[in-house]
């Protein structure tokens, strides 16, 4: 499992540091709203994934953040 950043910086890898990553995220963020587009699945072989669009604004530290990104599982 990883878990990357929209400027493609990588806050962390493995189960706990991930955890970590969503867990400090969710304590120190206030989420705004959140939308979320229907999940896609796509197959090759043997191997799939099921990604997702999503939109979502929180705040942070007296800032407003409203960002777009995908979620691959």
């Amino acid at each position: 499992m990883m878990v990357v950043s929209p400027e493609l910086k990588i806050p962390g890898e493995g189960k706990e540091a991930c955890g970590k990553s969503y867990t400090d995220f969710m304590n120190r963020a206030a989420i705004l709203s959140y939308k979320q587009s229907d999940p896609e699945v796509k197959i090759w072989e043997s191997t799939a994934i099921v990604y997702y669009e999503y939109q979502m604004a929180w705040e942070m530290n007296g800032k407003k953040y409203d960002e777009p990104g995908i979620s691959f599982h």
